[in-house]
C-alpha cells in the first residue's frame, strides 16, 4: 500500500506588526475576516477600505482593476495594494495605509 501525504506549504504575513500564518497562495480575501488588524468592506477591490503599504514580500500581481483604483489614487502599484486582492506568495510585512 502506498501513502500519499500532502504537505501544505505555509507563508507568513505581518499585518500591522501582528503575525498570520497561512498556506502558500492563498487569496487574501478568502481569509480577511480572520484579520483583525485590517479594516474591509466591499472585498472586491472597490471601496480602498483594505488598502495597505507593502514593505516587503510578493503579494501576486495585481489585477487591472485594481491598478487602475490605485493610479486613480495617484498610488504606485508596486508599493500599494488592496490586500483583499492581493494573493500570499511569499513572507510579507504590511502596514494599513489610512489616507483613503
Amino acid at each position: 500500500m502506498i501513502c500519499i501525504l500532502r504537505v501544505e506549504h505555509m507563508t507568513e504575513i505581518t499585518i500591522n506588526g501582528k503575525l498570520f500564518t497561512f498556506p502558500t497562495g492563498t487569496n487574501l480575501s478568502d481569509v480577511i475576516g480572520e484579520i483583525d488588524t485590517i479594516d474591509y468592506q466591499c472585498r472586491q477591490g472597490q471601496c480602498g477600505k483594505c488598502l495597505v503599504e507593502v514593505v516587503k514580500g510578493s503579494l501576486g500581481c495585481a489585477s487591472d482593476r485594481e491598478k487602475s483604483f490605485l493610479e486613480l489614487m495617484d498610488l504606485n502599484p508596486e508599493k500599494y495594494r488592496l490586500l483583499c486582492q492581493c494573493c500570499l506568495k511569499s513572507e510579507s510585512v504590511v502596514n494599513s495605509f489610512g489616507g483613503y
